[in-house]
């Protein structure tokens, strides 16, 4: 869980909040580490994956908001929207780790 908290810049508590909630609706389980007992992987579980894959999915599907726009103003927006990330180097820093 240290691991996670490092790689997503937050709290070591924030992510064991965010453990609790999914071992609590049974997305997820905890699990002693393969080496070392004292650390915890979290592990989510097949329903956990499920729901995963379905997030993934629906991610991946742009807004039905979208279609209002032509594809000439859908490509403005997208160039846009990377303009504004390239003059942000915190947006910019995010991008390239993700």
């Amino acid at each position: 869980m240290s691991d996670l908290a490092e790689t997503w810049g937050c709290d070591a508590s924030y992510v064991t909040t965010l453990a609790d909630g999914l071992q609590e609706r049974g997305l997820a389980e905890r699990r002693p580490h393969l080496t070392d007992r004292r650390v915890k992987t979290i592990v989510l579980t097949p329903e956990g994956r499920a729901k995963r894959e379905r997030a993934l999915e629906l991610l991946s599907q742009p807004p039905s908001a979208f279609a209002s726009l032509s594809a000439v103003e859908q490509r403005q927006l997208r160039d846009l929207l990377a303009k504004l990330v390239a003059a942000d180097p915190e947006l910019t820093l995010k991008t390239k780790s993700a």
